[in-house]
Order: C-alpha cells, then sequence, then structure tokens
C-alpha cells in the first residue's frame, strides 16, 4: 500500500471514529419535555413530573450500556398516556421496586392539576372573639 492510501485511510479511519464518538443532535433532543440523565449507575434525577403524551429524554453520560424498563413491563421506551406513577429501572444495573439504578416517572393528570389550583369561592373566617372573664368555666 502506497504512502499516500495509507495516509488516507488513517485520515478516513479517524473521521469516521470521531463521527461515532461525538453527540448525535435530534430533533426530539429539542422538543424535550424533560431530560433524565444517565450517571454511571443512576437516573437524575430520580423523579421527574410530567404530563400525558409529554417527552421524555434520556441521556446517557456514562461509558456503560443502559435501558429504560418499566417495574410492570408497561413500557420500554414507549409512550406513557395515562395519568399515574411508572417506576423503571436499568436491566443490567437495576431491578423492579426501585433496587439498583432505577427511578420513577409521575404523569400528571391535568385535570387533577386544574381542580386543585382553580380558585374556590372566597369564604371570610370569623374574626375570633376576645375572651370574657365571666365566660370562664371550671373543669372541676
Amino acid at each position: 500500500m502506497s504512502g499516500l492510501n495509507w495516509l488516507s485511510l488513517r485520515v478516513l479511519g479517524a473521521a469516521l471514529a470521531l463521527c461515532l464518538l461525538a453527540p448525535v443532535g435530534s430533533v426530539f433532543a429539542q422538543d424535550a419535555d424533560a431530560t433524565i440523565n444517565m450517571q454511571g449507575l443512576s437516573f437524575a434525577p430520580t423523579t421527574v413530573h410530567i404530563g400525558p403524551g409529554a417527552t421524555v429524554l434520556w441521556t446517557n453520560s456514562s461509558p456503560l450500556a443502559h435501558t429504560v424498563t418499566a417495574d410492570d413491563g408497561s413500557f420500554d421506551s414507549d409512550m406513557l398516556d395515562t395519568p399515574g406513577t411508572y417506576q423503571y429501572f436499568c436491566k443490567p444495573h437495576g431491578s423492579a421496586g426501585l433496587h439498583g439504578m432505577a427511578a420513577t416517572i409521575v404523569v400528571d393528570d391535568p385535570e387533577a392539576i386544574q381542580e386543585i389550583t382553580a380558585p374556590g369561592p372566597a369564604t371570610v373566617a370569623p374574626k375570633p372573639r376576645d375572651p370574657n372573664p365571666t365566660d370562664y368555666q371550671p373543669d372541676h
């Protein structure tokens, strides 16, 4: 192999390695409603609140391979449309029941949130009256 061909092959190999190691942008990355980072052997944050159908982006800043699997098998990187609490774990580094590398996603019910935050009718608490010394009743 001539020197020029060898150099071209080395440059091509270096460019390929750079492409494989460089983070790749994604349309989903810009549209994520919540981001969860896989750091070493944990998810950060360990609890995330989202609305139904919201996009969650998991990023892996660890050199280890990780998964995102629901404790009850309801999802394996799928959409969560039903309000509720979903525990998940990494198959190689955790297990169901929040053991090891595990965390929780809470899909909030928008109607329940609206009910809690909706203003109710204004009420005025009665003003406490001053104690009257003649109201004293002994307790014996």
